[in-house]
């Protein structure tokens, strides 16, 4: 038993490994928090995986300015919805003790783009997108893929 009279299970052998398969040298000072973001998304969607040692494995991560992009609009749309599903509990006479800003109504009733720029933010996670050397690697451009499914239809 642990503090708190809880039981611990069973106790397993914890390994740790080195991250050398990483290019750690990369790191470029702001991709940090995103790849710490997809990391935490790819662990609660798909939980850990074990190779045959038992160690845990990396798992799969996409480019840093992909994260951003999902999060960016994952946040949008939460923080829309949210503000919708209130205003219809409002609509029906539900009552809360605290209710947003005058600001903050505005800003949702127009739209977060005016205020914090999301197309301007979108734009350029799509410039990433279009210089990103890991995403050119495992892209197919448009012509090679035309000219693939051009043979196997005919």
């Amino acid at each position: 038993m642990v503090g708190g009279g809880y039981e611990t299970g069973q106790l397993i052998t914890i390994y740790c490994c080195s991250h050398s398969t990483l290019n750690w040298s990369a790191k470029n000072g702001i991709d940090c928090g995103a790849i710490a973001a997809g990391l935490v998304m790819v662990l609660r969607a798909q939980g850990l995986t074990y190779n045959a040692y038992p160690k845990v494995q990396l798992p799969h991560l996409d480019c840093a300015h992909t994260i951003r992009e999902r999060m960016l609009h994952d946040l949008s749309d939460g923080v829309l919805n949210s503000y919708h599903l209130w205003m219809a509990a409002v609509r029906r006479g539900d009552g809360y003790g605290q209710e947003p800003s005058d600001d903050i109504c505005q800003i949702l009733d127009e739209g977060p783009d005016k205020y914090y720029g999301t197309t301007c933010i979108e734009q350029s996670l799509a410039s990433e997108l279009l210089n990103c050397l890991a995403c050119k690697s495992t892209r197919i451009p448009l012509d090679q893929n035309e000219d693939s499914h051009d043979k196997g239809s005919g």
